[in-house]
């Protein structure tokens, strides 16, 4: 099987993800299906299935000590960091543009790009962030806890924050199907 037992933390970040995701949806569903409300309940999809499928987490293991042995370990690692920066630079041009088209829809998202961001950090240090964070913070997973603020962020701004346009918006589509 393709899931493997994960460990208690793991589990929970996996359920808080899909917590995320679905409140991002049932907020949004109901005014129109725009592209940064299907966006983000997509990335935090994503981002589930990358913590509940622990298999690619394997395969990249045995890629790395296969990559150490055969002496090509330091290439694999500019290939990944130059991954990782075209991420960032995506990252960066769809808030810019998100912003540039609805300045409100990038506040609601903020908490989404928050956390876009600090995956894209994590993944650009080689995760040599979290060892700096478990040990400057005396053995406390840090990393951990501050994935799962931004994902708690996340659902109180979706759970708490009209979709686009608000009650007026629902009026007008109650209107207009009434006129139809």
């Amino acid at each position: 099987m393709l899931l493997i037992t994960t460990s208690t933390a793991q589990w929970l970040t996996v359920a808080v993800y899909l917590l995320a995701a679905a409140i991002w949806f049932v907020r949004h569903r109901s005014v129109g299906a725009t592209f940064a409300a299907l966006g983000g309940m997509l990335l935090l999809l994503v981002l589930a299935s990358d913590r509940l499928w622990w298999w690619n987490h394997d395969f990249v293991e045995v890629v790395r000590q296969v990559a150490k042995v055969s002496g090509w370990y330091v290439l694999r690692r500019n290939y990944q960091s130059g991954g990782v920066l075209i991420v960032g630079v995506h990252a960066v041009c769809g808030a810019a543009a998100l912003y540039i088209r609805s300045p409100r829809a990038a506040s609601q998202a903020g908490p989404l790009l928050a956390l876009l961001v600090f995956c894209v950090v994590r993944a650009a240090s080689h995760h040599d962030i979290d060892l700096w964070l478990v040990t400057t913070f005396c053995g406390l997973r840090i990393h951990w806890w501050i994935e799962l603020l931004l994902l708690a962020w996340i659902i109180v701004m979706a759970a708490v924050l009209p979709g686009k346009g608000g009650k007026r918006a629902l009026a007008n589509a109650s209107l207009g199907e009434a006129l139809q």
